[in-house]
């Protein structure tokens, strides 16, 4: 996909510290529901946060990504998309 000037503007941004960050992986992509997530992480509408380096790691990556994460934030987003691209591989 391919977005263009997304207006962050008066959107809640929230960048979680390292242990924030760790909290919502496990309870995000492992599954874990034993752990409380960051109160915080409810009231935003995008997330900052560092890419982990394999889908079960925990240890964060160099690069950086953008969740967007309320209703309000992916009204945004769909209006800044301009193209999207599929590449099949034979």
């Amino acid at each position: 996909m391919v977005f263009k000037d997304i207006n962050e503007q008066d959107l809640d941004i929230w960048e979680p510290s390292e242990e924030e960050w760790k909290y919502l992986v496990h309870f995000l992509a492992l599954s874990r529901r034993n752990i409380s997530v960051p109160v915080r992480s409810k009231d935003a509408d995008v997330i900052y946060g560092p890419v982990s380096q394999q889908s079960w790691s925990v240890s964060a990556g160099e690069l950086m990504q953008r969740t967007f994460v309320s209703y309000r934030s992916c009204e945004r987003l769909a209006s800044a998309l301009r193209a999207i691209i599929f590449v099949e591989n034979e």
